[in-house]
């Protein structure tokens, strides 16, 4: 089911208590012996789910946050460069991204893959068969976790969401099958990420201008330590989920 390009990462992750690791048999689908030695909880992970024929050029993103337990979900028009998906992984920042693999667009796989490398080198991505990217499936899948508090009100606003809610399918079977999380009902919060009345940098504008990330974090630009991002100065939310939130 799933095939996967590690690549190194410099983040530093906790384990969650909602993770329950494997101590016996052989290694479930989609993980190898490797993984089962250095198996570490990432604060996020990504699914991206792209249009084809009449919605080529549309992409639906579906992003689980570890820390607060919250599905965001978002669904856009993009360019052939990917630039507006490239910023949206900015802010979601995940340790992990799931890509639709499909024998009848690999060069279009391929250029996916290659775009998100390109400017994440930080993230790992995977490759899951295109039938787990199921529209039906996500939207079951949420009927039962979502939380009552405005959840199936949000839910109707995703009816229309094709390639979101395919994103949604492939994301919770991963968590299933790789980190063996299995959800109670009524425990996720979904948050939805509208792209109308945005303001669109693109990636390499916003590192620039130090929108999320400090200069002298990143030593861009020879700027005197101590020179503050936009976003550090803004950031004075009291959770995780707030601070992504902003940064969003």
């Amino acid at each position: 089911m799933v095939k996967s390009t590690r690549r190194p990462s410099s983040r530093s992750t906790s384990t969650s208590s909602i993770i329950r690791r494997q101590t016996s048999g052989p290694p479930p689908v989609g993980r190898t012996e490797n993984d089962d030695i250095d198996q570490r909880c990432p604060t996020a992970v990504a699914a991206i789910c792209t249009g084809r024929g009449d919605a080529k050029g549309t992409i639906g993103v579906c992003c689980y946050d570890f820390s607060s337990t919250t599905l965001i979900l978002s669904e856009f028009s993009d360019f052939l460069s990917y630039s507006r998906l490239l910023s949206k992984l900015e802010t979601l920042s995940p340790d992990e991204v799931l890509i639709p693999a499909s024998n009848n667009a690999i060069t279009e796989r391929i250029r996916l893959s290659d775009a998100i490398a390109a400017h994440h080198s930080q993230i790992k991505i995977v490759n899951i068969h295109r039938k787990y990217f199921s529209p039906e499936h996500g939207r079951e899948q949420l009927q039962k976790l979502v939380t009552n508090d405005h959840g199936q009100f949000l839910l109707h606003r995703l009816d229309e969401k094709y390639y979101c809610m395919s994103a949604c399918a492939a994301l919770l079977r991963y968590l299933e099958h790789q980190y063996e999380m299995f959800f109670f009902e009524k425990s996720i919060h979904i948050q939805i990420q509208n792209s109308e009345k945005c303001a669109f940098f693109d990636l390499a504008s916003a590192r620039y201008l130090g929108i999320l990330v400090d200069f002298a974090s990143s030593n861009q630009c020879g700027l005197a330590p101590g020179f503050q991002s936009l976003y550090s100065i803004l950031q004075a939310t009291k959770t995780k989920m707030g601070g992504r939130t902003l940064r969003a």
